[in-house]
């Protein structure tokens, strides 16, 4: 079933609401770039020049100002603080998980849908990121937004999207999708589509949306502004949340970050294309594309913002969803492969939690006892697969897993241990 139903979109809204709302200020404004994005914003207020970007003295020449806006717009409902950077941040991660279920939902069904927007929103990555970076989700909002629109045939409203991305993030925002776009209709589609996407049209309403500001910048600043609109890359921008060098980090971090449904990764990507019927090949192809070409532009570009990571997100989430509800329905309870790469990456998960964890004593007891709490979801899970034939139980269980962590995580060892150590430290700690 295809429609939207109220109790569902209401049980998934308030349970993402409470994965990015809650302990929320346990993660401290000063180690993220949340702290330059106030003082931009509150920069605006003060001079009421909402058109050039301003940190110090120094004009961020093509750097666009929507997050700003955003921000300001908190500043004057909530005042001046952390709240005016996390809930516009909160906002946009939230937006993402619904456009996520009702795209999945309108392509494939509701159950589809349902589980996409859990998995998005019960996962490590998507926890930390919605706490901290306005800049990184609203990013990733208008990307989801421009790649779903394009695989339902929206062409309108992914114009309109464009046009906002541009005024978010830049040239970028536009780059990576329309890179996905392209090679999938030169590669797997057909390249005629594009005589029904109303091409001309539609440059037009993303040019109205963005131009206006784009137009008074170049009156202001001249060549030097659009110099800096083509240096800008909002993925390479420099701020605490800076990450680490390597691209097999970057990997190691996206793994990390998919936790719990970290085993469900390969095997979804190859039952994507080998179990596919021909009315789902396609689309479970789109999303491999979107999912493998932002990585290889994460290691092409050398990208330092590990967060970032999080707009394959939406793309993985709906993979593994219709893999889940594939093997629910077709496997009749042999979910051997699911049970096994599943309990093996909690078991690699709470090994790492439990050894790690003595590199850090002030947190030591607490991530033993989260390791051994990962286990048993990871019987539960395995027994809920292996004895009892249960995909929904398996799929609840996950679930609350990355629900469980989070408690733990940002109630309880997050806010003893930052005040001794960088997200920095303990990854490489960690890993």
């Amino acid at each position: 079933m295809k429609s939207i139903s109220r109790n569902v979109f209401l049980i998934l809204l308030l349970l993402t609401a409470f994965s990015v709302l809650f302990a929320n200020s346990n993660v401290p404004l000063s180690t993220v770039d949340g702290q330059r994005c106030l003082t931009i914003a509150e920069g605006m207020i003060r001079t009421g020049d909402y058109l050039s970007p301003v940190l110090g003295n120094e004009i961020l020449l093509g750097v666009p100002p929507l997050c700003y806006w955003f921000i300001a717009g908190a500043i004057q409902i909530f005042g001046s603080g952390d709240l005016a950077v996390r809930f516009p941040a909160a906002v946009m991660s939230l937006l993402t998980v619904i456009l996520t279920y009702v795209s999945a939902t309108k392509i494939w069904n509701e159950r589809i849908g349902f589980w996409a927007g859990m998995i998005l929103s019960s996962n490590l990555l998507f926890f930390h990121v919605s706490r901290i970076s306005v800049t990184d989700t609203t990013f990733i909002f208008f990307f989801t937004g421009i790649l779903l629109c394009f695989m339902q045939g929206c062409y309108w409203l992914m114009y309109v999207l464009c046009g906002f991305a541009l005024l978010a993030v830049g040239i970028i925002g536009l780059l990576i999708p329309m890179t996905v776009i392209l090679l999938y209709l030169f590669f797997v589609d057909r390249i005629s589509r594009l005589g029904e996407m109303h091409i001309i049209p539609g440059i037009i309403i993303t040019i109205g949306i963005c131009f206006p500001w784009y137009l008074m910048m170049i009156e202001l600043h001249g060549t030097d502004f659009l110099s800096a609109v083509f240096r800008y890359n909002v993925l390479l921008e420099s701020g605490a949340s800076k990450a680490l060098n390597g691209w097999w980090l970057h990997i190691l971090i996206l793994l990390a970050g998919m936790f719990p449904w970290t085993g469900l990764l390969v095997k979804s990507m190859k039952d994507g294309i080998c179990e596919s019927r021909s009315t789902d090949l396609k689309s479970n192809i789109f999303l491999q594309l979107w999912f493998l070409i932002s990585v290889l532009f994460f290691v092409f570009l050398q990208v330092s913002k590990a967060t970032m990571l999080l707009m394959v997100f939406p793309a993985f989430s709906m993979l593994v969803s219709w893999n889940m509800e594939r093997m629910i329905r077709e496997d009749k309870g042999h979910f051997t492969g699911w049970a096994w790469e599943t309990v093996s990456v909690y078991f690699i998960v709470s090994s790492i939690l439990i050894v790690g964890g003595q590199n850090f004593p002030e947190i030591t007891f607490g991530t033993t006892i989260l390791g051994i709490l990962l286990i048993l979801f990871g019987g539960g899970v395995g027994a809920a697969l292996l004895i009892y034939k249960d995909g929904i139980l398996a799929a609840f269980l996950q679930a609350g897993t990355g629900y469980a962590m989070m408690i733990i995580l940002y109630y309880f060892l997050l806010p003893v241990a930052l005040p001794h150590y960088s997200f920095s430290d303990i990854v490489k700690l960690f890993f």
